[in-house]
C-alpha cells in the first residue's frame, strides 16, 4: 500500500508531466504554422486580408494577424480591396510582416463616345464597358443576354430561342439604339435591329453608351450606341495560338468554338473564329442553328500607317413552331438569316495630334421567312369560368385536349371548343 505522501508525489509529478507536454505541443504548433501581420503603407493593421497558400486559406482579423496550419513553406497570395495583390514566402515558425501597396486608380476608357480614346469622365458619358477577360468568365454568352446585365437597357425576346430581340435603352423605342461592329452599322434603315444572332466569341470588347449621341452618329443613335470590336491578333508574337471548345446539353442542344490568333514577320497579325450552337427545340419544328465567322486581319505599313480590314458572316436557321401554348405546331415555317459585314480601313498617324484615316464599309443582311403549307383547321378546348354580374366575364380555367373532354366539367364551369 502507498502512503499519503507517495500519492501526493504522484500527482505533482503527472500534473507537471502533463503541462510539459501541453507546452510542447503549443510551441511544436507555434513553430509548424504559418503566421503574419497584414499592413498598409502607413503601418496600420488591414483587417479582412485574404492569404491563399496550398489551397488553405486565411482571413486576417482586427489586429492584422493570420494564421494557417503548415508544416512547409510556401508562396502565399494576400489580396484585400483597395491594394494590390502580392505573393510572399511564409516560412514556419517565422512570423511574417506583409506590407501591401495601395492600388491605382482604375481608368475605363471608351473610344464609342468620342471617336477617340477617352475614359468615361472625360467624355461625360453614362457606359459600360466588357473586356476579354468579362467575356470569357461568362463563358461568351449571346450579345443580348451581356447587354441584359446593365443598368439602362432592356431586352426582349418575342418568340423562341433566335427569334426577335430587341434593345431598349432608357425607356426609349427599339429603333433609338445604333449597334456598330468595328464601325459598321449593323441596323436596317429606320434603326430596326435584332441581336438574337449576336454572339460574342469572336470580339475583343463591347461598348455601351446610354444617352444621346446623335451628334456623332445620327439619328438612330438618339437613345445610344452598342459598339463591338473584334478580336485582333498580337503582333509582337509570332507563334499561332489555337483554341477549341465543345459543350452539350439538353433537347439535342450544342455548341462548338474555334479560334486562331497569331502574326506574322512583324507586320502582319491576324484573328481567326468560327462557332456555331444548335438545338433540336423542345417542339416539334423548334429546332435552331446559328453559325458565324470571322476575320481580323491587320498589316502596318510602317511605324505609323496601318490597313485593317474585318469580316463578319452569319448564318441561321430557325424553326417556327407556332402558339405552342395552345398545342398548335407549324410544321414547315422557317425563318433563314444571312448578315455580312465587312470593313476596310487605312490610318496614318502624322504626330500626337494628327490623324487622317480613310474607311470603307458594307454591310448585308438577307432575312427570308417561308410558309408553304397551309396549316390547320386545328381543334381547341377549354375550360372557362363565368362571372355574372353588372359587368360579366369569362375566364379562363385551363386548356383541354379536344380528343379527351370530359363528359361532366367540374362544377361553376363550362367547356368551348371552336376550330380554327
Amino acid at each position: 500500500m502507498r502512503s499519503e505522501g507517495e500519492r501526493l508525489m504522484l500527482k505533482q509529478f503527472l500534473s507537471i508531466s502533463g503541462g510539459l507536454i501541453l507546452a510542447a505541443g503549443a510551441l511544436y504548433s507555434q513553430s509548424s504554422a504559418l503566421q503574419g501581420t497584414v499592413t498598409d503603407p502607413s503601418g496600420a493593421a488591414v483587417r479582412g486580408a485574404v492569404v491563399e497558400c496550398d489551397g488553405r486559406r486565411a482571413v486576417s482579423g482586427l489586429d492584422g494577424s493570420f494564421r494557417l496550419p503548415s508544416a512547409s513553406l510556401c508562396q502565399a497570395r494576400i489580396q484585400a480591396a483597395g491594394f494590390e495583390t502580392q505573393t510572399v514566402e511564409l516560412v514556419p515558425g517565422a512570423p511574417a510582416s506583409v506590407r501591401l501597396r495601395l492600388a491605382g486608380v482604375s481608368q475605363m476608357v471608351v473610344v464609342t463616345a468620342t471617336r477617340h480614346p477617352a475614359t468615361l469622365e472625360e467624355a461625360g458619358v453614362a457606359g459600360s464597358v466588357f473586356v476579354r477577360q468579362d467575356l470569357a468568365d461568362r463563358q461568351y454568352p449571346a450579345v443580348a443576354d451581356l447587354l441584359r446585365e446593365l443598368p439602362g437597357t432592356q431586352v426582349t425576346t418575342t418568340g423562341r430561342p433566335g427569334h426577335l430581340s430587341s434593345v431598349f435603352t432608357r425607356g426609349a423605342q427599339r429603333t433609338g439604339t445604333l449597334l456598330l461592329l468595328d464601325g459598321v452599322p449593323l441596323n436596317d434603315p429606320g434603326g430596326e435591329l435584332n441581336l438574337a444572332h449576336l454572339t460574342s466569341g469572336e470580339l475583343e470588347r463591347i461598348e455601351v453608351i446610354r444617352g444621346p449621341q446623335s451628334a456623332l452618329f445620327g439619328a438612330e443613335a438618339s437613345a445610344g450606341v452598342i459598339q463591338l470590336f473584334t478580336r485582333r491578333g498580337d503582333p509582337e508574337r509570332s507563334r499561332p495560338r489555337a483554341t477549341a471548345s465543345y459543350e452539350r446539353g439538353s433537347f439535342g442542344t450544342d455548341q462548338w468554338r474555334t479560334a486562331l490568333a497569331g502574326a506574322f514577320g512583324g507586320r502582319l497579325d491576324y484573328a481567326l473564329h468560327s462557332a456555331q450552337t444548335r438545338s433540336s427545340g423542345e417542339f416539334p419544328n423548334d429546332d435552331y442553328r446559328n453559325t458565324s465567322g470571322s476575320a481580323n486581319v491587320g498589316y502596318r505599313l510602317g511605324s505609323s500607317s496601318e490597313i485593317r480590314g474585318v469580316l463578319r458572316i452569319g448564318d441561321s436557321i430557325t424553326g417556327v413552331p407556332g402558339q405552342t401554348a395552345y398545342g398548335l405546331f407549324d410544321r414547315d415555317a422557317r425563318e433563314t438569316n444571312r448578315d455580312t459585314a465587312l470593313s476596310v480601313r487605312f490610318q496614318d498617324a502624322r504626330g500626337p495630334h494628327y490623324l487622317q484615316q480613310v474607311s470603307f464599309a458594307w454591310h448585308r443582311l438577307r432575312d427570308v421567312y417561308t410558309d408553304r403549307l397551309m396549316d390547320g383547321p386545328y381543334a381547341l378546348a377549354a375550360l372557362v369560368r363565368d362571372v355574372p354580374g353588372r359587368n360579366p366575364r369569362t375566364y379562363l380555367v385551363g386548356l383541354l385536349d379536344p380528343a379527351a373532354i370530359p363528359a361532366q366539367p367540374p362544377a361553376g364551369t363550362r367547356v368551348v371548343s371552336q376550330e380554327v
